[in-house]
């Protein structure tokens, strides 16, 4: 009888490591850089006259995302201090995500910056090389890209002096593999079977 306890009580807590392995939602935070070959880091400055373009990374952030559905996640945020005034040309413009649940695993978009600003007007646009980018199975997808003001539909335009601009994502989770359930389902089955013809012996 005391078998039979322990065997159950394993099952039981077999099935809920696999939902919660399962519905793991992802974790994560962000940080950038401009320049080539540079270090991302949790801000980062391009200087511009006086003063600079800014990018502040996101803090570590938890996403409830359902298997196979998506939510929106910042990637982060451009402003600017001091007083910028002034043209950049294009300069490289690298913005890391790390996922740390599940993971840990980083990958990093590419971007190029360029642009005038004066107070109260940017032409500042990044213009990002990919939109997407996939860490563990989940898929962070750049959404507030193009529109009036910018140079490519891949760019995302700077508002001038004063305002935040944040970089804006969809996390898409991955959908369970139908051979991964089936097979998980079967065993459960199984198991259960076994549980059920022990309790009918006793």
């Amino acid at each position: 009888m005391i078998k039979l306890i322990l065997r159950a009580t394993l099952l039981s807590a077999m099935l809920m490591a696999v939902t919660v392995v399962a519905n793991a939602d992802p974790t994560y935070f962000t940080e950038g850089c401009f320049g080539a070959a540079c270090a991302p880091g949790a801000i980062a400055l391009a200087p511009i006259g006086p003063g600079a373009l800014q990018f502040t990374g996101q803090t570590i952030n938890v996403l409830n995302v359902p298997a196979g559905g998506f939510t929106a996640a910042s990637l982060g945020d451009f402003s600017w201090i001091g007083a910028p005034f002034g043209a950049m040309a294009p300069t490289p413009f690298t913005l890391r995500i790390t996922q740390t649940i599940p993971g840990p695993a980083n990958q990093s978009f590419s971007a190029l910056v360029s642009g005038t600003v004066a107070p109260g007007l940017s032409t500042f646009n990044v213009v990002f090389s990919a939109t997407s980018v996939v860490i563990n199975g989940y898929t962070y997808t750049l959404t507030n890209l193009g529109g009036p003001g910018t140079i490519a539909a891949t760019a995302l335009l700077i508002n001038p002096p004063g305002q935040n601009t944040t970089v804006q994502s969809i996390v898409t989770a991955p959908v369970p593999e139908p051979a991964s359930m089936l097979l998980l389902g079967t065993g459960l089955l199984g198991a259960a079977g076994a549980v059920r013809r022990r309790f009918k012996r006793s």
